[in-house]
Parts: C-alpha cells; sequence; structure tokens
C-alpha cells in the first residue's frame, strides 16, 4: 500500500482498497472548488453568496496535474519495452488556498468572501507537502507535464460554466 493511499484511508478507518466517503482528495477538491466559484457567479442559476464553500486544511501543499496529461504518461508506460514503475507528477506544489484564489479570480470573485475553513474536513494526519518527482518520465518515457497550475485552474471553471449554458 503507498503511503498516499495509507494518510487517506487509516485517519477514516477504512479498508485499504476500498474508496473514503467524505474525505475529499485530487480531483474531488479540485471540482468541488471550480463548481461552487462558478455557482456563485453565474447570473442564471439562483446564486447563494450567503453560502460559503466549508474546506479543510488550505495550505497543504500538494502536486497538482492535468488529468489528461496523466493518462498520455500512462500511455507512454504501456509503450515502454519492459514494465517499471514511474512517477509522474509536475514537481510544483501548490495549495487548495492557491486553487481556490484562481478559481474565484476567473469569475472576478475575491474567494476569501466565499471559502470558510470547516474543522470536519481537516484531516487527523495531515502529511504536509506532497510532491512528485518526475525526471525519470522525463527521461525515459519523454513525458512532462503542458498544463500549468493557473491554466489547470481555468480549464476547469470554464468547463463548468460551458456545462451550465449548455444545460440552460
Amino acid at each position: 500500500m503507498n503511503y498516499y493511499h495509507h494518510q487517506q484511508q487509516q485517519p477514516y478507518g477504512q479498508i485499504p482498497g476500498l474508496p473514503v466517503p467524505g474525505a475529499p482528495v485530487g480531483d474531488e477538491v479540485l471540482k468541488d472548488v471550480s463548481v461552487r466559484a462558478f455557482e456563485h457567479i453565474w447570473p442564471l442559476m439562483e446564486v447563494r453568496l450567503d453560502e460559503k464553500l466549508a474546506l479543510g486544511n488550505l495550505d497543504s501543499k500538494r502536486d497538482w496535474g492535468y488529468a489528461p496529461e496523466y493518462v498520455d504518461a500512462m500511455w507512454r508506460m504501456l509503450q515502454a519495452d519492459s514494465p517499471r514503475d514511474f512517477v509522474i507528477g509536475t514537481g510544483e506544489h501548490n495549495t487548495p488556498r492557491e486553487f481556490c484564489r484562481l478559481a474565484f479570480e476567473r469569475v472576478g470573485l475575491n474567494y476569501e468572501d466565499h471559502v470558510r475553513i470547516d474543522p470536519q474536513f481537516l484531516r487527523p494526519a495531515e502529511v504536509d507537502t506532497l510532491l512528485a518527482d518526475a525526471s525519470l518520465a522525463a527521461s525515459e518515457l519523454q513525458w512532462k507535464p503542458q498544463t500549468s497550475f493557473r491554466q489547470l485552474a481555468e480549464l476547469m471553471v470554464d468547463s463548468e460554466m460551458e456545462r451550465a449554458k449548455a444545460a440552460s
């Protein structure tokens, strides 16, 4: 069991390999922030500016990447002559606070007016920094991330805006 997986499961008393209900991780947190940023500005929707988005630790440092690029890395791994473990990531860390700032800025709002810290979302065994070293993937697979953190936040918010436009 890898360390990250263990950190997600152990504090919640979960069996390894099963999803952790209510434990926000990775793209789930990103999607929630981008959706909520969108909900706060979309003029055709019922806007609820009195309700703040509840999040946990806004200062944990994580290596955030764009999923389609990670799929490309997986495809490249499958093309290799022999199996090998590769670490895939951007090599840069950012915080949920930075993501909130960028997502809300994308729609012309200050995240501090719309986000609050809720202790129920704080992890009991928080890891301060998770940062990938994808140098082996770069040298052996000729893979490197192309999408910046800012671009990722903008893509997610824009995607939600397009989805809502199509639905209305």
